[in-house]
């Protein structure tokens, strides 16, 4: 009988031993099972991250290029506001040097004149009412005018050669700046094309 209930007992432990481990085994289960949905919610969150860290990537480069081709557009536009105003200082230095020109040859044009009404001599060139009216000046005077005359069609033709030089330097420089403003028209509107 002691050998009946000992056999007994262990059968009893056996079973408890037995359900215990069918209950290991379920939970063991149960935590493989959960550890595998972990990976693969794991996997799905670093796939997710990947695709959002190269979006993110995109849009940096895009930002960084949009930013670069604004950087780029404020250089061409500041570099065209120097060149307006240095083309702006040009045209007033060059609007004072033909003002001073134009004076000159007004001032050489009264000594022609001049001369010519003191020489009384008709045929300098300067045009038929200066003729005329050197003319009138000697009717009015008197004079006998056989006098030397200075070479007045020298002097005239130098005085129409530097206003032929001056115009020639305006018209380049004009044409020069005008050159350069086409260019950084065309600079600033490719950049803002891009």
């Amino acid at each position: 009988m002691v050998l009946t209930e000992s056999n007994s007992r262990e059968k009893q432990e056996n079973e408890a031993f037995r359900n215990k481990l069918v209950n290991y085994e379920g939970e063991l289960k149960n935590l493989r099972n959960s550890v595998e949905l972990g990976k693969n919610a794991l996997a799905e969150s670093n796939s997710r991250l990947e695709h959002a860290s190269r979006e993110l990537k995109e849009k940096r480069a895009t930002c960084e290029a949009e930013f670069s081709q604004r950087i780029q557009w404020m250089q061409a536009k500041i570099s065209l506001n120097e060149s307006n105003s240095r083309i702006v200082q040009e045209n007033g230095v060059l609007g004072e040097k033909l003002a001073t020109s134009e004076a000159e040859l007004r001032k050489q044009k009264c000594i022609v004149i001049s001369i010519s009404f003191a020489n009384g001599n008709s045929q300098t060139g300067v045009s038929n009412v200066e003729d005329q009216l050197v003319s009138t000046n000697d009717i009015d005077t008197g004079k006998d005018n056989k006098t030397e005359q200075p070479d007045v069609d020298v002097m005239l033709a130098e005085v129409g050669k530097e206003n032929e030089l001056l115009k020639e330097k305006v018209s380049s420089s004009e044409a020069k700046l005008s050159e350069e403003g086409k260019e950084k028209l065309k600079l600033l509107r490719s950049s803002k094309l891009e």
